[in-house]
Order: structure tokens, then C-alpha cells, then sequence
């Protein structure tokens, strides 16, 4: 669904079946709009939280959840006696900039004691596509990165559109282009 401050959204407490000629899964959304089992806004005492943010592949695109990585990850540490839940914050279609949004909107209240950002090739394209959203009426991205300005001269890729030169410098331009 839209979304005023990320573009688009999961649809809290939905459920449905992702059937195409290479997959058949189900695809359960939890009360915090995360395609993820339900979790307490409260991290249980004695528990390392872990928040995974992404985009199609941290959401586990085209697989049950019980074996995306993260769900595989928070099983293993259980299972080797360190108490650990993995937040999948993934949403496909994210890029670096939804995701800081989301962290700084709504991951942060959950408390986690370790961010990923599992980044890869399709981020570089996202980028650009959302370098310009809109996040409210009559207020651009822009705006946002201006209030976090610090934050942002340490990372300028999201303030202004990178020059394809400018990504991964060691490939050629056309194999970027390809990508």
C-alpha cells in the first residue's frame, strides 16, 4: 500500500499466497506491517535483538519465511543457547533511503541492539528512483535529509543523483549500464 514517509508499505495483519511458475508461498504480515512472526515492541529481558532491514531479498522474496536467512539466523542462535530475535524489516522495493527512514521513523522504537543493512546491485538503481520522493504534502526528501544534515555529509550519495561513473568505479560503464 502507499505510504506518506516510505512510498509503500506492508498491509498490517494480511495474509495471502505468492504463487508463480517458480514459487508457492505463503506470505503472512505481522501487526508491525513486517512479513515476520509477531514480536513486543518490548525486547524481552535478556535478549539480543537484531533488526534486519532491506529489500526483496532481506524480505525473503519467493521463499516460505521459516527459511529466510533471518528466520534461520534467530533459529540457529536460540538454538546455540543465546536468546536472539531477528527483526525482518525488508520490504521489497526499498533502497538505503526508505530504509534510514524506516529506521529512524519506526526501528528505533523496537530497540534493537544491532542494525543490518543488507544491501546489493538493485540499491544503486532504487537510489535514484527515490532521491526525489515526495514524503508529504509539499515536502520533498530534501527536507528530510536537511534535518539530518550531520548524518548526511557522511553519506552526500543520498542528497544529490550519483553519476554512474560514480558507482562501483572498478566496472566498466557498460557493464553497468547492463546491470
Amino acid at each position: 500500500r502507499e505510504h506518506p514517509i516510505f512510498n509503500h508499505s506492508l498491509v498490517p495483519n494480511s495474509n495471502c499466497r505468492f504463487k508463480t511458475k517458480e514459487w508457492n508461498v505463503s506470505f503472512k504480515v505481522n501487526s508491525l506491517g513486517l512479513r515476520d512472526q509477531e514480536y513486543s515492541l518490548e525486547k524481552p529481558d535478556q535478549t539480543y535483538r537484531i533488526l534486519l532491514l532491506g529489500d526483496s531479498f532481506a524480505e525473503g522474496f519467493g521463499v516460505e519465511e521459516s527459511q529466510s536467512y533471518q528466520h534461520l539466523l534467530e533459529t540457529k542462535a536460540n538454538l546455540s543457547g543465546y536468546p536472539t530475535e531477528v527483526i525482518n524489516a525488508g520490504i521489497q522495493g526499498y533502497s538505503p533511503i526508505l530504509e534510514y527512514l524506516y529506521l529512524r521513523n519506526k526501528g528505533l522504537v523496537l530497540k534493537p541492539d544491532l542494525v543490518i543493512l543488507a544491501l546489493d546491485l538493485t540499491d544503486f538503481s532504487d537510489e535514484q528512483r527515490y532521491r526525489n520522493l515526495v514524503t508529504s504534502p509539499g515536502k520533498k526528501l530534501e527536507s528530510i535529509l536537511e534535518s539530518d544534515q550531520d548524518a548526511w555529509q557522511r553519506a552526500p550519495m543520498f542528497g544529490k543523483p550519483i553519476p554512474s561513473v560514480t558507482w562501483l568505479p572498478f566496472i566498466l560503464v557498460q557493464v553497468k549500464w547492463w546491470l
